[in-house]
Protein backbone atom coordinates (compact mmCIF):
# COMPACT_ATOMS: atom_id res chain seq x y z
CA UNK A 1 0.00 0.00 0.00
CA UNK A 2 1.32 3.42 -0.84
CA UNK A 3 -0.06 6.57 1.08
CA UNK A 4 0.59 9.72 0.12
CA UNK A 5 1.00 12.33 2.01
CA UNK A 6 1.25 16.52 2.19
CA UNK A 7 2.33 17.09 5.81
CA UNK A 8 5.04 18.96 7.71
CA UNK A 9 6.64 20.38 4.43
CA UNK A 10 6.63 16.95 2.81
CA UNK A 11 4.44 16.58 -0.40
CA UNK A 12 4.44 12.95 -1.88
CA UNK A 13 3.50 13.34 -5.70
CA UNK A 14 4.07 9.82 -6.97
CA UNK A 15 4.70 6.37 -6.15
CA UNK A 16 7.84 6.45 -3.88
CA UNK A 17 9.75 8.48 -2.07
CA UNK A 18 8.63 11.97 -1.07
CA UNK A 19 10.20 14.99 -2.40
CA UNK A 20 11.68 18.03 -1.18
CA UNK A 21 8.76 20.59 -0.55
CA UNK A 22 6.29 22.41 0.59
CA UNK A 23 2.98 22.51 2.79
CA UNK A 24 0.69 22.84 0.10
CA UNK A 25 -1.99 22.01 2.28
CA UNK A 26 -2.28 25.32 4.20
CA UNK A 27 -1.94 29.05 3.79
CA UNK A 28 0.83 29.58 6.47
CA UNK A 29 -1.33 31.59 8.70
CA UNK A 30 -2.55 33.92 6.64
CA UNK A 31 -5.96 35.46 6.15
CA UNK A 32 -6.97 32.20 3.78
CA UNK A 33 -5.73 29.96 6.63
CA UNK A 34 -8.79 31.09 9.04
CA UNK A 35 -11.43 30.46 5.95
CA UNK A 36 -10.46 26.85 5.84
CA UNK A 37 -13.31 24.90 6.56
CA UNK A 38 -12.44 21.31 7.19
CA UNK A 39 -14.36 18.14 5.65
CA UNK A 40 -16.45 16.44 7.93
CA UNK A 41 -17.92 14.14 4.95
CA UNK A 42 -16.24 12.64 1.73
CA UNK A 43 -15.88 15.42 -1.08
CA UNK A 44 -17.17 15.09 -4.44
CA UNK A 45 -13.82 15.06 -5.61
CA UNK A 46 -10.14 13.53 -4.14
CA UNK A 47 -9.15 16.05 -1.59
CA UNK A 48 -5.45 17.47 -1.63
CA UNK A 49 -3.10 15.56 0.60
CA UNK A 50 -2.90 17.91 3.64
CA UNK A 51 -6.04 19.58 3.59
CA UNK A 52 -8.25 19.95 6.74
CA UNK A 53 -10.98 17.23 7.83
CA UNK A 54 -12.51 16.07 10.53
CA UNK A 55 -13.80 12.60 12.18
CA UNK A 56 -12.94 8.95 10.81
CA UNK A 57 -13.03 9.23 7.31
CA UNK A 58 -12.57 6.64 4.34
CA UNK A 59 -13.64 7.50 1.00
CA UNK A 60 -12.83 5.71 -2.12
CA UNK A 61 -12.73 7.18 -5.73
CA UNK A 62 -14.21 5.76 -9.05
CA UNK A 63 -10.85 7.52 -10.50
CA UNK A 64 -8.69 5.42 -8.36
CA UNK A 65 -7.40 6.10 -4.72
CA UNK A 66 -8.76 6.03 -1.48
CA UNK A 67 -8.64 9.18 0.33
CA UNK A 68 -8.55 8.74 4.26
CA UNK A 69 -9.07 11.78 7.26
CA UNK A 70 -6.55 10.97 10.16
CA UNK A 71 -5.14 13.66 12.84
CA UNK A 72 -7.06 16.38 10.94
CA UNK A 73 -5.63 16.00 7.78
CA UNK A 74 -6.12 13.87 4.52
CA UNK A 75 -3.95 11.21 3.41
CA UNK A 76 -4.32 9.37 0.30
CA UNK A 77 -3.67 6.15 -1.29
CA UNK A 78 -3.46 5.67 -4.52
CA UNK A 79 -3.95 2.06 -4.78
CA UNK A 80 -0.70 1.54 -6.97
CA UNK A 81 1.98 -0.83 -5.75
CA UNK A 82 5.65 -0.67 -7.29
CA UNK A 83 5.10 2.64 -8.77
CA UNK A 84 2.73 2.27 -11.77
CA UNK A 85 2.16 4.57 -14.83
CA UNK A 86 -1.34 4.76 -15.07
CA UNK A 87 -3.31 8.03 -13.91
CA UNK A 88 -4.37 6.95 -10.50
CA UNK A 89 -0.71 6.85 -9.64
CA UNK A 90 -0.84 10.51 -8.96
CA UNK A 91 -2.90 12.13 -6.18
CA UNK A 92 -4.58 15.47 -6.53
CA UNK A 93 -2.56 18.12 -7.56
CA UNK A 94 -5.16 21.02 -6.23
CA UNK A 95 -8.12 21.70 -4.38
CA UNK A 96 -10.52 21.50 -7.44
CA UNK A 97 -13.84 22.34 -7.62
CA UNK A 98 -16.85 21.37 -10.08
CA UNK A 99 -19.12 25.20 -10.40
CA UNK A 100 -16.76 27.31 -11.57
CA UNK A 101 -17.62 31.22 -11.34
CA UNK A 102 -19.22 32.08 -14.31
CA UNK A 103 -19.31 36.15 -13.58
CA UNK A 104 -17.04 39.20 -14.12
CA UNK A 105 -15.44 41.18 -11.83
CA UNK A 106 -13.61 44.05 -12.68
CA UNK A 107 -12.38 45.69 -9.55
CA UNK A 108 -10.32 42.60 -9.25
CA UNK A 109 -6.49 41.54 -8.66
CA UNK A 110 -5.08 38.29 -9.74
CA UNK A 111 -1.89 37.24 -7.86
CA UNK A 112 0.25 34.49 -7.71
CA UNK A 113 2.50 33.55 -5.17
CA UNK A 114 5.06 30.99 -3.18
CA UNK A 115 3.11 28.20 -1.29
CA UNK A 116 5.02 28.93 1.98
CA UNK A 117 3.83 31.28 4.92
CA UNK A 118 2.01 34.53 4.49
CA UNK A 119 0.82 35.10 0.83
CA UNK A 120 3.01 37.41 -1.15
CA UNK A 121 3.04 37.84 -4.79
CA UNK A 122 6.08 36.32 -6.29
CA UNK A 123 8.62 39.00 -7.10
CA UNK A 124 10.48 39.28 -10.17
CA UNK A 125 13.22 36.90 -11.36
CA UNK A 126 12.52 34.92 -7.85
CA UNK A 127 14.24 31.99 -7.37
CA UNK A 128 12.45 29.24 -6.79
CA UNK A 129 13.41 24.96 -6.19
CA UNK A 130 10.90 22.45 -8.51
CA UNK A 131 9.08 20.02 -6.86
CA UNK A 132 9.69 15.94 -7.96
CA UNK A 133 8.18 12.79 -7.88
CA UNK A 134 9.55 9.68 -7.37
CA UNK A 135 9.77 9.41 -11.39
CA UNK A 136 11.60 12.26 -11.73
CA UNK A 137 8.94 14.45 -13.21
CA UNK A 138 9.56 18.07 -12.01
CA UNK A 139 6.61 20.23 -11.15
CA UNK A 140 6.20 23.72 -10.33
CA UNK A 141 4.18 24.99 -6.89
CA UNK A 142 2.10 28.51 -6.14
CA UNK A 143 -0.38 29.93 -5.30
CA UNK A 144 -3.19 31.49 -6.52
CA UNK A 145 -4.85 35.20 -4.56
CA UNK A 146 -8.02 37.30 -5.80
CA UNK A 147 -7.44 40.45 -3.90
CA UNK A 148 -9.60 43.77 -4.51
CA UNK A 149 -12.87 42.62 -3.80
CA UNK A 150 -15.06 42.33 -0.66
CA UNK A 151 -15.94 38.49 -1.34
CA UNK A 152 -14.17 36.68 -3.75
CA UNK A 153 -15.69 33.20 -5.17
CA UNK A 154 -15.28 30.29 -4.17
CA UNK A 155 -14.68 28.77 -6.99
CA UNK A 156 -12.55 30.01 -9.97
CA UNK A 157 -12.10 28.73 -13.34
CA UNK A 158 -8.09 28.61 -13.49
CA UNK A 159 -6.33 28.11 -16.52
CA UNK A 160 -2.71 28.52 -15.81
CA UNK A 161 0.29 28.18 -18.26
CA UNK A 162 4.04 26.91 -17.72
CA UNK A 163 6.81 27.71 -20.14
CA UNK A 164 10.15 26.57 -18.85
CA UNK A 165 13.31 27.34 -20.60
CA UNK A 166 12.61 27.13 -24.63
CA UNK A 167 10.36 24.45 -24.12
CA UNK A 168 6.82 24.48 -25.35
CA UNK A 169 4.42 25.92 -22.85
CA UNK A 170 2.18 23.85 -21.10
CA UNK A 171 -1.21 24.18 -19.90
CA UNK A 172 -3.54 23.11 -17.19
CA UNK A 173 -7.26 23.87 -17.26
CA UNK A 174 -9.33 23.00 -13.47
CA UNK A 175 -12.03 24.60 -11.36
CA UNK A 176 -10.07 25.61 -8.10
CA UNK A 177 -11.22 26.20 -4.65
CA UNK A 178 -10.84 29.83 -2.80
CA UNK A 179 -10.86 30.29 0.52
CA UNK A 180 -11.62 34.31 1.13
CA UNK A 181 -9.65 34.59 -1.89
CA UNK A 182 -6.44 32.35 -1.41
CA UNK A 183 -6.03 28.57 -3.04
CA UNK A 184 -4.47 25.91 -1.54
CA UNK A 185 -1.00 24.91 -3.17
CA UNK A 186 -1.65 23.84 -6.98
CA UNK A 187 0.59 22.30 -8.87
CA UNK A 188 1.30 22.25 -12.70
CA UNK A 189 4.29 19.79 -14.17
CA UNK A 190 6.87 20.88 -16.39
CA UNK A 191 8.06 20.60 -20.09
CA UNK A 192 10.90 18.68 -18.80
CA UNK A 193 13.14 17.68 -15.86
CA UNK A 194 15.05 20.60 -14.77
CA UNK A 195 18.17 17.99 -13.84
CA UNK A 196 21.38 20.30 -15.24
CA UNK A 197 22.93 22.48 -12.40
CA UNK A 198 21.70 25.90 -13.88
CA UNK A 199 18.96 28.47 -13.82
CA UNK A 200 16.13 27.48 -15.81
CA UNK A 201 14.05 30.74 -16.91
CA UNK A 202 10.49 30.11 -16.26
CA UNK A 203 7.50 32.08 -17.29
CA UNK A 204 3.93 31.17 -14.90
CA UNK A 205 0.85 32.85 -16.35
CA UNK A 206 -2.65 32.14 -14.75
CA UNK A 207 -5.59 33.11 -15.95
CA UNK A 208 -9.32 33.27 -14.14
CA UNK A 209 -12.40 34.15 -16.13
CA UNK A 210 -14.37 36.63 -15.62
CA UNK A 211 -11.74 38.00 -13.07
CA UNK A 212 -8.08 38.49 -14.71
CA UNK A 213 -4.97 37.10 -15.01
CA UNK A 214 -1.35 37.75 -13.66
CA UNK A 215 2.04 36.48 -14.72
CA UNK A 216 5.58 35.82 -12.95
CA UNK A 217 9.06 35.58 -14.52
CA UNK A 218 10.94 33.18 -12.56
CA UNK A 219 14.56 31.49 -12.35
CA UNK A 220 14.23 28.00 -11.27
CA UNK A 221 17.57 26.43 -9.99
CA UNK A 222 18.19 23.01 -11.40
CA UNK A 223 19.99 20.34 -10.75
CA UNK A 224 18.08 18.28 -8.07
CA UNK A 225 16.70 15.80 -9.96
CA UNK A 226 16.29 12.49 -7.78
CA UNK A 227 17.88 9.38 -8.81
CA UNK A 228 15.44 7.40 -10.71
CA UNK A 229 15.95 3.14 -11.37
Amino acid sequence: MRLWLLSCSVFVIACGEAPTGHDAGSSGGDAGASCIEPDRECPLDPPLIGSPCEGTLACPYDTGGMATCAGGEWFFDTGCEGGGDGGGCTPPLAEVCRDPFTGTVSSARVEVGPVEGVFRPFSDHETITPEFGAQGGGMIAYRVRIDGVEVAPECIDLRTTVTLDDNAPLTSHRGITLHCGHSLGVFDILAEDPCESRIYPVTLRVEVAGVGNATASLELMGGACPRTF
